[in-house]
């Protein structure tokens, strides 16, 4: 998650304990799915890639624009 900011999720205080293999709720303003290698939605149980946006989603890699 080298594109986000360091904060995409918490665990709210009102939770003394996560959920084991969950990462809290998402912050206000961030949006995040999972997608298959296929480009469609992952269901639950399904492997993927964890997509973030977010206000704070670097645009592009610095002096690197085909990245």
């Amino acid at each position: 998650m080298t594109e986000t900011s360091t904060t995409v999720a918490m665990v709210p205080w009102s939770q003394k304990v996560g959920t084991l293999g969950g990462v809290g709720q998402l912050i206000t303003g961030v949006r995040a799915r999972v997608v298959k290698d296929d480009g469609t939605l992952a269901r639950a149980g399904e492997s993927g890639e964890l997509v973030v946006k977010t206000p704070s989603s670097a645009l592009r890699y610095q002096n690197n624009e085909r990245a």
